[in-house]
């Protein structure tokens, strides 16, 4: 080619994917020229990874989501592969792992959250995204207070108490006459 007087660098264009290119630079002038030593270079690829398959939510608590996957496989060129899975939480980005497992912390309880998970190769090619929806647990309510009786009788007594948790289902009454031996229960 034609020689580029006091360059150093040069952007050769038209390579091939997966393809190994050997360069030396030669220094010359009108009295001779000095080679470089030889170095190589294998061009990056451009495809990107399969997706991971079998996303699961393995455990969903009041404030996690633990997510499992199989791993993604990548094109069969030898410098190519899965260099690690990108971790979407409703669309963005929120961890970069190089296992097969994650746990989300820190999650709002009774909450539905979109997860994402995508193969990302060696050349950082991002591969199309696996989905899964899982929604948080309630937490445990919290025992009533202020247990009392407001009316007694010869067949019957009235209790009140205060709902200081708010997320419960219902309430259950446990009475007993012989201290605990004997339960009986009513689902209010």
């Amino acid at each position: 080619g034609t020689p580029l007087q006091n360059a150093v660098n040069y952007t050769d264009t038209g390579l091939s994917v997966f393809t190994t290119y050997f360069y030396r630079i030669i220094a010359w002038n009108g009295v001779g020229s000095s080679t470089s030593p030889v170095i190589s270079i294998r061009t990056l690829d451009n495809l990107p990874p399969n997706s991971p398959t079998n996303l699961a939510a393995t455990t969903v608590t009041s404030t996690t989501v633990a997510l499992a996957w199989t791993a993604a496989s990548d094109n069969p060129d030898p410098g190519a592969g899965v260099e690690g899975y990108r971790v979407l939480r409703d669309g963005s980005v929120i961890d970069f792992v190089t296992g097969f497992s994650y746990t989300a912390e820190g999650l709002a309880p009774v909450t539905t959250y979109v997860f994402s998970v995508s193969a990302v190769d060696r050349s950082g090619n991002v591969g199309p995204e696996v989905q899964l929806t899982a929604t948080t647990l309630d937490t445990v309510p919290t025992a009533p207070t202020g247990l009392r009786v407001t009316a007694v009788y010869s067949s019957s007594a009235t209790l009140r108490w205060n709902d200081v948790s708010g997320n419960e289902t219902g309430f259950i009454v446990e009475r007993s006459a012989d201290n605990w031996a004997n339960v009986t229960r009513e689902n209010l």
